[in-house]
This record gives C-alpha cells, sequence and structure tokens, in this order.
C-alpha cells in the first residue's frame, strides 16, 4: 500500500448542538489512523452518530422501536464537518442544520465529498461496530454494489439494476398505487371501451330523432299561412344571426388586422427615424445630370405625342359624328319626299274622280249641251293635272338642302387629317430622340442601358445606395399605408354590411347578437303558439325538441374518445418505456456481470490476505461460492461457513472483507473517514494485534478512526501504529 497524494480527510468536527455536545470542537484527526478514547457514556456513539448525521441527514424518531436521535431539548442539532486537502489552502466545510434545508458547502469542490457514496453504502462498509462485525447481509450484492459505484456513474450499475427492477415489476402490477403499470392501462381502455358503447348508443338514438324532427319540420310549414309566416321570420333571424356571427368574425379580423398594421406602423416609424439623418447624395455629376435632362425632354417629347394622339382621337370622332349625321340627314329627305309624292297621287285621284262625277251630274241634267260641258271639263281637268304636277315636282325636288351635312363632314376630313400629320410628325419625334438618346447613352459609356433611360438612371444611381434604401423604405410605408386603407375600407365594409342585414330584420345598426337571438326567441315563441293549436304533429314535435335540446349538451361521448386517445398513448409511451427499461437492464445485467468477474477475485483474494494477517495464518482463505454462499478457509484447506466460526474470529471475517473492499473501491468515498466503534473488544492479543496491522494498512489510503473505551487497546494501536493520531473526550 501507498499514500496517495493530495488526500481530502476529515480534519475537524465543530460540534454545535447534538447530543451532550454543545459548541464543541474537535480535532485535529490526522489523514491517516486515529484514535478517539473515552469513558463509557463519554461521548464516542455520539461523535460517530454526529459525522453520519451532518453527511447523510439527522436521525428521524419516526419508525419501528426506540431511536436515539441525539436531539437536544429546544435546540435544532447543527454542525459542521471540516476536511483538509494538502492541495488546498482554504478548509472544506460541510453544514447541516435541518434536514429539509439539506447539506451546504464551502470551499473549493467540497461537494464531490459525499458525490459518489450514499448513506446505505455508509452504513453498511463505511461505519463499523462489534454488532455489525456479525455478518454482512446479502454479501455478494453488497460486494458488486460497491465495486460497480466506483465505475465512475453517478449511480451504481447495480443499484440502478434493484431500481429498474422495481420499475419493470411496475408494468405488471395491477395495484391501485401502480400508475405505470400496462395491465391497469389495458383495463381502463376494456373500461372506456364498454362505456363508448353505450355512449354511441345514446348518440345514434339523437341523431335519428334529429332527423325525424327535420321531417316534422318540413311537413308542419305547410299547415296554414301564419306558420308559414312565422317560421319565414325565423329563418330571416337564424340566417341573420349566422350572417352576423361570419360578419363580426371578420370584423374582428379586420380590427385585429388593423391593430397589427398599427403596431407595425410604430415599429415602421421607428425604422424611419434611422433614415432621418441619412444625406442625399451630394455630387451627382454631369453624366447623371444629363441622364435627369433626358429624361425630362423625353417626357415632354412623350407628352407631345399623347396630347397629338388626344387630339387626333377628338378629330376622329368628329369626323365620325359627322357622317352619321350626313347619313341621317339623307334619310330623313328620303322620307319626306316619299311623304309629299303620296299625298300628290292622291290629290290627282281625287281630282279625276271628281270630273267623272261632274260630268255623269252634266250628262243626265244637260245631255243637249253636253259637248260645251265636256270641254269645259276637259278644261278643268287639265288645270287640275297641271296643279297635280307642280305639286308633284314641289314634293319630289322641294325642299332639298344645299348639301345634306356634306360640308360639316369635309370639314371634319380636313381636320382629322391634319391631325394625323401632326400625330405622324410628333411620333417620328419621338423616335429620332429615342435614337439620338441610344447614341448619346453608348457615348456616354452607358451601353448596357440599351437606349433604355430607366436603365441608365438605375445605373447612374448605383452608388446612391443609402438614398435607394431610404426610397424602399418610403415604397414599403406607402405599401404598409395602402394595407392599413384597405383593411379600414374592408371594416367600413363589413360594418356596413351588418347594419344591412339588423336593417333587414328590423334592428338597430348597433343591435348585438343577443338582442338578435332574443328577436329569434321571440319569433320561435310567437311559431309555437301558433304551433300549440296543431294535432299530434305538433305535439311529436315539441317531443322531439326537448329530447335534443336534453342530450345537446351531453358531451360524455367526446369526453370518452378524449380519455380513450389519452390512454392510447399512455399505453404507447409505457410499452416504449418499458421496452427501454429491458434494454437497459440487460445493458446493466451485463456490466455487473463484467464487474463481478474482473473485481470480487480481487477483493476476495485481499480479503484472504487480512485474514490471514488477524489470524495470524490459521485462516488463510475467503471464498464466494456459485450460489452467493462465502466460505472460509483454514490452512489445511477446510472450508467452513461463518455461522460455524466463533464470535471472535467471525468478527475478522467480517472485518477483513469490509477493508478488503474498502481498499479495493479506493474512489468511492474516499474524503470520507472510515469509523471503527469498538471492534476489538472480542479479539485476543494477538488477533487484536493483527486486525491493529490491518487498520494501519487501510489507513495509508483512507482515513480511520478508531473509537474505544480500553485503555489497553490505546496502548496496543499506539505500539503497532506509531504515527496514530490520539483524542481524548
Amino acid at each position: 500500500m501507498r499514500h496517495i497524494a493530495n488526500r481530502t480527510w476529515l480534519e475537524y468536527l465543530r460540534i454545535n448542538a447534538f447530543g451532550r455536545f454543545y459548541r464543541t470542537t474537535l480535532g485535529p484527526f490526522s489523514e491517516g489512523l486515529n484514535i478517539v478514547y473515552g469513558a463509557n457514556e463519554a461521548g464516542k456513539s455520539t461523535v460517530s452518530a454526529f459525522v453520519k448525521g451532518v453527511l447523510f441527514g439527522w436521525e428521524d424518531a419516526r419508525g419501528r422501536g426506540v431511536k436515539n436521535t441525539y436531539k437536544p431539548a429546544e435546540l435544532e442539532r447543527s454542525g459542521t464537518l471540516i476536511f483538509h486537502n494538502s492541495a488546498v489552502d482554504e478548509p472544506l466545510e460541510l453544514t447541516r442544520v435541518r434536514n429539509a434545508d439539506g447539506l451546504s458547502f464551502a470551499g473549493q469542490d467540497a461537494e464531490d465529498i459525499v458525490a459518489d457514496i450514499d448513506k446505505d453504502t455508509f452504513a453498511t462498509v463505511f461505519a463499523i461496530n462489534s454488532e455489525s462485525l456479525q455478518g454482512l447481509n446479502r454479501t455478494a450484492e453488497v460486494t458488486s454494489h460497491l465495486l460497480t459505484a466506483g465505475s465512475g456513474t453517478q449511480v451504481s450499475p447495480a443499484e440502478a439494476l434493484d431500481e429498474l427492477d422495481a420499475r419493470i415489476a411496475g408494468y405488471t402490477s395491477r395495484a391501485a398505487s401502480a400508475d405505470r403499470s400496462l395491465a391497469r392501462v389495458k383495463d381502463r381502455l376494456e373500461e372506456n371501451r364498454l362505456t363508448m358503447a353505450e355512449a354511441r348508443k345514446v348518440a345514434d338514438s339523437l341523431k335519428a330523432q334529429d332527423c325525424e324532427l327535420a321531417e316534422l319540420e318540413a311537413d308542419r310549414a305547410l299547415l296554414n299561412e301564419q306558420l308559414a309566416a312565422a317560421n319565414a321570420e325565423v329563418e330571416r333571424l337564424t340566417a341573420a344571426e349566422a350572417s352576423l356571427v361570419h360578419i363580426d368574425g371578420r370584423i374582428a379580423q379586420a380590427q385585429e388586422s388593423l391593430d397589427c398594421l398599427a403596431s407595425e406602423k410604430i415599429l415602421l416609424a421607428g425604422e424611419g427615424r434611422s433614415y432621418a439623418d441619412v444625406p442625399p447624395v451630394q455630387e451627382v455629376g454631369k453624366t447623371r445630370a444629363r441622364v435627369f435632362e433626358l429624361v425630362e425632354q423625353r417626357a415632354a417629347a412623350q407628352a407631345k405625342v399623347q396630347h397629338a394622339q388626344e387630339r387626333f382621337e377628338d378629330a376622329s370622332s368628329a369626323y365620325v359624328e359627322a357622317k352619321g349625321a350626313k347619313i341621317y340627314q339623307g334619310a330623313a329627305l328620303e322620307r319626306r319626299r316619299a311623304t309629299r309624292k303620296t299625298v300628290v297621287q292622291a290629290a290627282v285621284a281625287v281630282v279625276c274622280a271628281a270630273a267623272a262625277v261632274a260630268f255623269a251630274l252634266l250628262w243626265s241634267r244637260h245631255g243637249e249641251t253636253l259637248p260645251l260641258v265636256m270641254a269645259a271639263i276637259t278644261a278643268a281637268a287639265a288645270l287640275g293635272c297641271a296643279v297635280a304636277a307642280a305639286l308633284s315636282a314641289q314634293a319630289v325636288f322641294g325642299g332639298r338642302p344645299a348639301d345634306g351635312g356634306q360640308g360639316r363632314m369635309d370639314e371634319a376630313y380636313q381636320r382629322l387629317d391634319q391631325e394625323r400629320s401632326k400625330l405622324m410628325a410628333a411620333t417620328e419625334a419621338l423616335d429620332r430622340f429615342d435614337a439620338d438618346v441610344t447614341e448619346e447613352l453608348n457615348a456616354m459609356g452607358l451601353e448596357g442601358a440599351y437606349g433604355s433611360l430607366q436603365q441608365a438612371q438605375f445605373m447612374v444611381e448605383g452608388s446612391y445606395q443609402a438614398e435607394r434604401q431610404r426610397e424602399s423604405y418610403d415604397r414599403r410605408v406607402a405599401l404598409h399605408q395602402e394595407s392599413l386603407e384597405q383593411v379600414a375600407e374592408a371594416l367600413t365594409a363589413e360594418r356596413a354590411r351588418r347594419a344591412e342585414v339588423l336593417a333587414d330584420v328590423g334592428l338597430s345598426d348597433d343591435a348585438t347578437l343577443a338582442e338578435v337571438d332574443a328577436a329569434l326567441v321571440a319569433a320561435a315563441a310567437q311559431r309555437d303558439g301558433i304551433a300549440a293549436a296543431l294535432d299530434e304533429s305538433a305535439l311529436r314535435y315539441g317531443e322531439l325538441k326537448e329530447r335534443l335540446a336534453a342530450g345537446a349538451g351531453d358531451t360524455a361521448l367526446e369526453e370518452l374518445k378524449i380519455q380513450r386517445a389519452q390512454l392510447n398513448c399512455l399505453y404507447e409511451d409505457l410499452a416504449g418505456d418499458l421496452a427501454r427499461d429491458l434494454i437497459a437492464r440487460r445493458m446493466l445485467v451485463q456490466a455487473v456481470r463484467i464487474w463481478e468477474r474482473e473485481s470480487q477475485p480481487e477483493v476476495y483474494a485481499r480479503a484472504s490476505e487480512l485474514m490471514a494477517l488477524m489470524t495470524d495464518g490459521a485462516w488463510t482463505g475467503v471464498h464466494m461460492g456459485q450460489g452467493g454462499t462465502l466460505t472460509v478457509s483454514d490452512a489445511a484447506g477446510v472450508r467452513r461457513e461463518p455461522h460455524l466460526l466463533s464470535l471472535g474470529t467471525r468478527q475478522q471475517l467480517y472485518l477483513a472483507l469490509r477493508i478488503a473492499l474498502l481498499e479495493c473501491a479506493g474512489n468511492v468515498g474516499a474524503s470520507v473517514p472510515v469509523l471503527a466503534d469498538d471492534i476489538l473488544v472480542h479479539f485476543d492479543d494477538a488477533r487484536r494485534t493483527g486486525a491493529i496491522k490491518a487498520l494501519e494498512e487501510l489507513s495509508r489510503t483512507r482515513q480511520v478512526i478508531l473509537f474505544t473505551c480500553h485503555k489497553e487497546i490505546v496502548s496496543a494501536v499506539r505500539s503497532q501504529a506509531a504515527r496514530s493520531t490520539l483524542i481524548e473526550l
């Protein structure tokens, strides 16, 4: 055995209040073997319990049997363990007052002292007394636990394996407390399935009744005019309510968008402040000035073309109008001519008829003088024909306009021709200007613009990034303002639609959904009052209405569906956890077996050496059988189980086994002291000497504190371990 550099050991005990001690400091203890000597009731067991209490919590009076908790009257147990590390100047302190407050640490890495040891390991291996030396329950498991605790993991594989076994057993447990039991979840799923079947029957019944109700509504609508009117009113109010729900939703959405845009406007305003100090481009240059000048010139030329185009379009419209007027006037003249011709023809016919009548009358009265009469009639007829001819000529050729609108049309056409010439001249001028611009841009080194003044502007403005960014910001502000206006317009439109819907049902613009619903209820009540006088159909309608209203609030089926989904998820999660735990268990079993195979032989070999040392060669071997049975062999190779040994030999066996475990698991609780409370009282002088040598060897790698009330044991230890430290109580 060799000493370990930079060891940490317990140097002082500062007992504020514990048992019989009050504001007491014990020490200094050395890093090796220490002896605490005191008479009976001097407080040796109290000191040992104090160390354990600070490290792992004060003893609780609850539980079976009577326990000494070392709690002073009217005081809280408290105290500090002060450790020393040869590589660190400052002390490391572990302090406990109340268990609920836990252990507090002071000093660099002080918490590492208890990071790799638990309360059970300390009580089983580190805290030794004559009673505990009579056995070591579950020796193989304790050995495995301690050795794997030194594996560098936060929890030893053996301890983790125990926890996993308990957890795996919980997956199949049917106990009420087993909240992670797959069996119980499966039972709950089956119960849920049966309950859902009943709930579905109720839901199906409600659906059938709902269908029947719809049919009755259609039948009852035909009963009388009053009921139809009432139904119409109900339907209007229902539609209005549905429309209001959608409109109010859109209004809320628009209002929300408006609020978001208002927030964005604030953000844009904040961003705009960052552009407030952006200076404009100071040096434009001749090229930039000329490009802008050309842009203005082209805009002027384009404006001329536009003006000429507008004038040409006006002249074209005037020409079309004049041409249409001429055509209309010609048609009117032809209609007048036809009318006059008809009148003349009628007049000639009348004159001829009158002459014939006159001739007949004269013939009947004056037959003798007929030739004279005929001459007179002939003259009169000739005169009438002349008059008719004159009238016909007047009807055909009279009243004709001078040109029938031709002059106006010629004037419009002349103007159209002039404006066409002007438009062509303006267009040709613009084309020439564009050609000159292309040539000039190429001469200025802007061939990449391909004659485009816009592209030329972009190229010349390339160096003015800051101004363009501000322009981009301005555009975003404009777009944002446009969006703001659009949303505001949409909001106004929706509010107008809402007012229209309310006006249709005779409510004010500011009426609420509750008022619409109240109006709907009133209309339904009026309809029900009319329907009260109806026959069995009305009674059935009311019955179905009542049943459906009662079932409308029943959410049992939906709740059961949610519960089933949750149970399925829980079952899948638990199944996955079980699979992972089984895999982890297999890995942990392999890890424990590796540790047992590699480390346990070393433990029992060292225990054999220590047993031979303490018994002066009488017992030379410590063995662990396949079934976990511990045996010890003598010099002749005869093996015996521990219960067949004497009390002293059995205590020497378990002391040797504990020392071997502490030496082989050197990285478990390396800074925690080994407490041995009067463990040598049943040893004879020779074996006591061997046990002291074994403890002295252990003290080379671990701090050992031996408590005793026997002076001869103190003398024996001092003689065998000259460098041991004596603390007297």
